[in-house]
């Protein structure tokens, strides 16, 4: 379990301080532009994709609880 801490407080660390670098400081001399950096055109398709996923999950969610909830109204 300390493990698991110790990698998320490192992951975090690591993402507050690439972003305190190339935004607050605003240098990019020493390591040069930061590499996650894309064009648009690269990430829509994957998240239209994730959007449209996400609305089935909450859609098929929804219905669950509506069908639990009228299953168990209905006997009285």
């Amino acid at each position: 379990m300390m493990i698991r801490w110790f990698f998320i407080g490192l992951a975090t660390f690591l993402f507050l301080g690439s972003n305190f670098y190339y935004r607050v400081l605003g240098t990019e001399w020493l390591y040069g532009p930061p590499k996650w950096v894309v064009p648009a055109d690269d990430l829509m398709p994957p998240l239209v994709l994730v959007v449209f996923f996400f609305v089935l999950l909450v859609s098929q969610f929804v219905k669950a609880v509506n069908q639990e909830f009228v299953n168990r109204y209905k006997s009285l």
